[in-house]
């Protein structure tokens, strides 16, 4: 599946004030691109709206499978999206939680729940309801979840909030790897987050 998203003049408001506007890009099949910008500059906006959670105050985002327009109805179909709001079923333990996203979600070939298990350090935890999980395993989690999808467009908010020393590199060796034949896209303002990305977008260039 050869998927882009082409963005046209899209911009977002609150009240008044435009968080952005006049963004045109597209993004690419087998490419990693990093959202940046300072705290509170709309990056996380962005993000929503491209995930689908918010539509753009202006503006037209077209989603292609090959030529073909993807529906807006069929969207989340292609997209897997780890972000700091998103939440997991804090009363599942950590294999109903896996079983239940993947029983909407196809994983991806050779992996199985407890690979999955394995591949997030999570072996010694897999009857723990999640709500007694610390924020970092939650996380780990959560990135396992999105690297496991067999979906080819990945948003990432803050990839590595609530992720020690250890755990960052884990996300550089072994989540971001997954990710090589898929758009990526990364909302950051911590470079280690996103210095593997291709292309660079900065959110403050599209304020005014």
């Amino acid at each position: 599946m050869n998927t882009s998203i082409k963005l046209e003049n899209v911009g977002q408001k609150y009240d008044s004030q435009w968080i952005f506007k006049n963004l045109s890009y597209t993004f690419e099949k087998e490419q990693s691109y990093a959202i940046i910008g300072n705290n509170g500059s709309g990056k996380s906006t962005l993000m929503s709206v491209l995930s689908g959670f918010q539509t753009p105050t202006k503006g037209k985002i077209t989603f292609y499978d090959n030529i073909k327009i993807i529906e807006n109805d069929h969207i989340f179909k292609h997209i897997s999206i780890a972000a700091p709001y998103i939440s997991l079923i804090e009363d599942y333990n950590l294999e109903e939680m896996i079983n239940f996203h993947f029983s909407f979600v196809k994983m991806i070939d050779k992996e199985n729940v407890e690979s999955l298990i394995y591949y997030t350090y999570l072996e010694k935890n897999k009857n723990k309801l999640i709500r007694n999980f610390s924020s970092g395993m939650k996380q780990r989690l959560k990135l396992g979840l999105v690297a496991f999808s067999d979906k080819p467009i990945i948003l990432l908010d803050e990839p590595t909030v609530n992720l020690d020393t250890q755990a960052t590199d884990w996300y550089l060796t072994k989540i971001l790897p997954k990710l090589s034949n898929k758009i990526s896209i990364i909302c950051s303002n911590q470079i280690n987050e996103y210095q593997h990305c291709n292309h660079i977008l900065n959110i403050n260039d599209f304020k005014n």
